[in-house]
């Protein structure tokens, strides 16, 4: 039999094989007023979070901070996460550490059905994912069963996950956007055929919305009218104290007027965090004014694309570069306070967020150079007086503004910004989640009990 022919065959069965998986999955969850799971007998979190420690990218530290301090506060806390990655940085060892040795995490396997995706539902994160981690959910919470379900995306194909799970075991679902779906304006969100659909079903059936931006709230509530406001929460990104702590207490490094003026960015240059622009803009400056070849450095820490590091290459004074790998967050904060002023490249598509790197940089008391104008990043710097928001084509300001950062080697310690850095610690807003978690087990146990009464 020819290949194709082979392949067309295997394709078919995989595809019914994986819509019969789909039926089945459907039928489990199904609500039935008289057939309930058993309750939860205590305050158990059910978290979706395919990224999640030992892996390491810029999704994993919410996640991992709200099972640390949920456990604290006396949760139960099981997570549901992606397979164990093949090889574990430092990094991620360091974060995996902190995760407390009674929070249960499972890890479901890889499906290994091949369905053709011009029939069969193609999400962010993948559909047959969805589906193994309800299976494998429905079996490591069967004897523990949860109180509240909540996913968080991306990947979004836990939110589909949780949209049958949290229906099997009749809890409410809580969907948590660390970034946004259908309305992602960048790439690392896969959208296919079928996301926008399943978003509008999972968007139904939450008890509530999380994000973590008013930006990403009011252009959600636009997107999707049939959305209760009342059911869309703002809890932001955050930074930790306890990775602060020993750099918070050090002594900061003594710079002399004559030393080299350091730009630092930490963090992952990816294909949405390009430095290309700004590179070209240094060399504009320096056409201009080649004293700052002397006088300025660029420290780039983390991992890097492709793209990005070809764009780095490309620089014409690579003597002015400082490229390292990526460290553990303590050191990165270390390396922060050692810097002259710490480098955010924004673009339109950021206006509605707030990268997570703003938070660290920002506890790190070290000025903020942000490259490009608007958004939640550059209102929410000036606001707090926490550095200087340069537009990408002016350099004349660039010029100016480097001037002025070597002239006076600030620092940032206002009344303002320390007032909203103890707001915005990762235990304060994880905390924060955890108030809204357990309102809406109260109210769904209360609303469970005055239906058994009424049946």
């Amino acid at each position: 039999m020819p290949r194709r022919t082979l392949k067309f065959l295997s394709s078919a069965r995989d595809t019914l094989r994986a819509y019969i998986w789909l039926l089945k999955i459907q039928l489990l969850a199904r609500k039935k007023r008289n057939e309930r799971v058993p309750v939860a007998p205590e305050r158990h979190i059910a978290l979706l979070a395919w990224q999640f420690p030992p892996l390491i990218t810029g999704g994993v530290y919410r996640p991992a901070a709200l099972a640390r301090y949920a456990n604290t506060a006396g949760w139960k806390v099981s997570v549901i996460a992606g397979p164990q990655p093949a090889m574990v940085s430092e990094v991620g060892t360091f974060l995996a550490n902190q995760i407390p040795a009674d929070v249960r995490i499972g890890r479901p396997a890889e499906p290994q059905l091949y369905p053709s995706f011009r029939v069969f539902p193609r999400i962010d994160g993948g559909f047959l994912n969805a589906l193994q981690a309800f299976d494998f959910g429905r079996k490591f919470l069967r004897d523990a069963p949860p109180s509240v379900l909540i996913a968080t995306g991306p990947l979004f194909h836990n939110f589909v996950a949780g949209f049958f799970l949290a229906r099997r075991y009749d809890v409410p679902l809580i969907l948590e956007y660390r970034d946004e779906w259908s309305e992602c304006p960048f790439s690392f969100v896969y959208k296919g055929n079928a996301d926008r659909l399943w978003e509008a079903r999972c968007l139904r059936e939450a008890a509530a919305v999380i994000f973590t931006t008013e930006s990403q709230r009011t252009h959600q509530l636009r997107a999707f009218p049939f959305l209760d406001p009342n059911r869309c929460h703002v809890i932001p990104n955050g930074w930790e104290q306890h990775d602060l702590n020993e750099c918070l207490h050090g002594n900061r490094c003594e710079r002399q007027a004559d030393d080299p003026l350091v730009l630092s960015f930490f963090g992952n240059l990816s294909d949405h965090t390009l430095p290309g622009e700004f590179l070209w803009a240094i060399e504009k400056l320096i056409a201009r004014k080649p004293e700052w070849r002397d006088r300025l450095r660029l420290r780039f820490v983390g991992q890097r694309s492709g793209q990005a590091y070809a764009q780095l290459m490309a620089f014409s004074d690579p003597d002015m570069l400082i490229i390292e790998e990526q460290v553990t967050k303590p050191l990165a904060l270390s390396g922060m306070r050692e810097s002259d002023a710490l480098l955010i490249f924004n673009t339109p598509d950021f206006d509605r967020y707030l990268p997570g790197k703003l938070f660290d940089y920002l506890a790190s008391g070290t000025p903020v150079l942000m490259f490009g104008e608007g958004g939640e990043s550059a209102a929410l710097v000036s606001q707090l007086g926490a550095g200087m928001v340069v537009p990408k084509d002016a350099i004349d300001v660039l010029d100016a503004t480097l001037s002025t950062l070597a002239a006076t080697r600030p620092h940032n310690d206002s009344t303002d910004l320390s007032s909203w850095l103890v707001a915005h610690t990762r235990e304060a807003l994880a905390g924060q989640t955890l108030d809204l978690l357990e309102r809406l087990e109260t109210a769904h146990s209360m609303s469970a009990v005055g239906s058994a009464q009424f049946h």
